[in-house]
């Protein structure tokens, strides 16, 4: 008994002190939608609790503004959501009298459901008319100062539009006449005149926006072009805060000025984020806009050619980045030069381009492939030829999807690529031979003496006729890596400095990355690259010693010191056959695989060449 007295006095207590406070309290069963609430409550919207009993969440929405309905119910799922501890809300609510009231509503749910739905919610209401209205005016005012002082140049104005759509210029500045070409006087009355010159195709989504603008009492904002008779064509941007009067009308305070200047100054900017640095053609991302914005009925059949540069990695790897380069330029320029003006071509990145060709018929677009098969064959004379992989696909229905299409056009540019990969590879390869021998005579006859004393020196050791076909190409091939350093360090006369020695000791990483790129020569890439090793493992790239030293690189090794002493160099006479056998003699075991150093002694003997 003791307990239970205890309990109702704490109990008198708290409701002294909510009553106390002015704090209207709510207790809502969410499962039922009951509603519960104390005096002070009821008393904030001008009613006795009894007229209020019984009362549920419907109740509740009568009385709240239809505006804040939403915003109330957004507030209300983050919190059940756990995005908000409390769930908080200013919302106006419905007087007895017929005004309304503006409340701070704030409650939390206190209990769940077994299957983790929410039960029960308790909350206060706490009446903030008198704050919102003053925040009200002192916003008013404050926005009509800044929007009249921050906002020039351009027109300063004040907008009315009433229920019947009808809209008026209460206040303009002296500025309207720049904007719109009319007089403030012109438009005191009846402002549809300043908007007679508002762009045709601008104008209907102008107008909307102020509708919903007036609707929503939403910020306007807009950028829009008008046609004046002395500046022509220009920019236009405009933006202002809305309030509703009490008549229903609603006026706007705000600002709308030229920025011709500054959209030019932006296409400029668009214009360079929508083209590719290197070939001035667009880029992928605007290739992209274009194709989902022509993907309409009107501009069918829509065709989409994709094309591939062939062997642009080993140009680079050859040529270096440089060369690389020009021959994407090249190629754009064959590829736009074989367009209509109305086509879109651009590079999608790397190798790869696009082309879309709206209202272009299967038929017709055979033809834009056989104008760029033949450019691309009258380079077929030039150091470093243009071969293009070429696909296309074309969508007829409008039912298609255009992203499918693309993606035939680019299956079948890829099918293309791989039926000529080998024979593209293999042309640019003899192209960098060729390029060699010219850049040095001493690599050409090297080279050639090279194959005479590798076929030697296989059919010395019993080699395989295939075995013998891999170390004839090496001959040929080990110093492809060259191609890549500059022909005054190959030909120079003095001695190199250590910094030239390091450049020329990169040839064989790079004859390793060229042989690599093609698959007819990948066969003796590893010899390539290992052709400069030692017996004793300190020789370069990689320091690889003994049997770790692939076979053919470790005869072509010995063959190639053999050429080298025996030959004159731009920087020392040529020894004798003697001097040289004594010296690959002397290095057996250090610098060469002694067992096939020796063999190639009595080889030479043998053969006496």
């Amino acid at each position: 008994m003791d307990i239970t007295e205890n309990i109702e006095k704490q109990k008198e207590r708290f409701n002294l002190i909510i009553e106390g406070t002015n704090i209207g309290t709510w207790e809502w069963n969410i499962q039922s939608g009951k509603i519960i609430v104390n005096q002070t409550w009821a008393q904030m919207l001008g009613y006795n609790l009894e007229e209020l009993k019984p009362s549920n969440i419907e109740d509740w929405r009568r009385l709240t503004h239809p505006q804040d309905l939403k915003k109330s119910n957004q507030a209300f799922k983050r919190h059940v959501e756990g995005k908000k501890e409390f769930y908080n809300a200013e919302i106006r609510m419905k007087h007895k009298e017929g005004h309304w009231i503006w409340v701070f509503d704030r409650g939390k749910i206190i209990s769940w459901t077994e299957d983790g739905k929410p039960f029960k919610m308790f909350g206060s209401h706490i009446e903030i008319t008198e704050r919102k209205e003053a925040n009200r005016e002192v916003k008013k005012t404050k926005e009509l100062l800044e929007n009249l002082s921050d906002q020039a140049p351009g027109v300063l104005y004040q907008f009315r539009m009433f229920p019947d759509r009808s809209y008026t210029f209460p206040y303009a500045s002296k500025g309207i006449y720049d904007i719109y070409e009319v007089n403030a006087d012109e438009v005191k009355e009846d402002g549809s005149k300043a908007f007679e010159v508002i762009h045709p195709d601008d104008y209907e989504e102008f107008i909307q926006s102020i509708y919903d603008s007036f609707e929503n009492l939403s910020i306007w904002e807009s950028q829009h072009r008008v046609l004046l008779s002395e500046k022509g064509l220009r920019w236009m941007e405009g933006t202002s805060t809305p309030e509703q009067l009490d008549d229903g009308s609603v006026i706007w305070h705000g600002n709308i000025k030229d920025i011709t200047e500054r959209k030019k100054k932006e296409e400029k900017i668009k214009e360079l984020t929508y083209r590719d640095s290197l070939t001035g053609l667009y880029n992928r991302r605007f290739f992209e806009e274009e194709l989902k914005r022509l993907d309409t009925k009107r501009q069918l059949p829509i065709s989409i050619i994709m094309a591939d540069l062939n062997g642009l990695k080993l140009i680079n790897d050859s040529y270096g980045h440089q060369k690389g380069d020009q021959l994407l330029e090249k190629t754009a320029k064959i590829l736009k030069e074989s367009l209509r003006k109305e086509d879109i071509l651009a590079r999608q990145g790397g190798d790869e381009f696009a082309i879309l060709l709206p209202q272009t018929s299967k038929k017709e677009v055979l033809k834009v492939l056989n104008r760029i098969k033949e450019k691309v064959e009258k380079t077929k004379k030039d150091e470093i030829a243009v071969s293009i992989a070429l696909g296309m696909s074309v969508k007829t229905e409008p039912d298609e999807d255009i992203n499918k299409v693309y993606q035939q056009a680019d299956d079948a540019m890829y099918k293309n690529k791989l039926s000529n990969s080998r024979s593209v590879k293999s042309h640019v390869v003899n192209n960098l031979i060729n390029t060699l021998n010219i850049k040095s005579n001493e690599t050409k006859d090297h080279s050639i003496r090279m194959k005479t004393l590798a076929y030697n020196f296989a059919k010395y050791l019993g080699l395989s006729d295939s075995e013998l076909d891999r170390l004839s190409l090496l001959a040929t091939l080990h110093d492809i890596g060259k191609i890549t350093i500059s022909e005054n360090i190959l030909k120079k006369k003095d001695k190199l400095t250590e910094k030239e020695w390091e450049i020329i000791k990169t040839h064989s990483e790079k004859g390793y990355k060229i042989a690599s790129s093609s698959e007819e020569f990948a066969i003796i890439a590893d010899e390539i690259y290992a052709h400069h090793e030692r017996w004793d493992g300190n020789g370069y790239p990689r320091g690889l010693s003994e049997e770790s030293i692939p076979y053919l690189a470790r005869i072509i090794s010995i063959i190639d010191a053999f050429d080298v002493m025996t030959h004159d160099r731009t920087y020392r006479k040529a020894m004798s056959k003697k001097e040289a056998l004594a010296e690959i003699k002397r290095c057996a075991g250090s610098q060469f695989d002694p067992d096939l150093a020796n063999k190639f002694i009595d080889s030479v003997k043998f053969e006496r060449y």
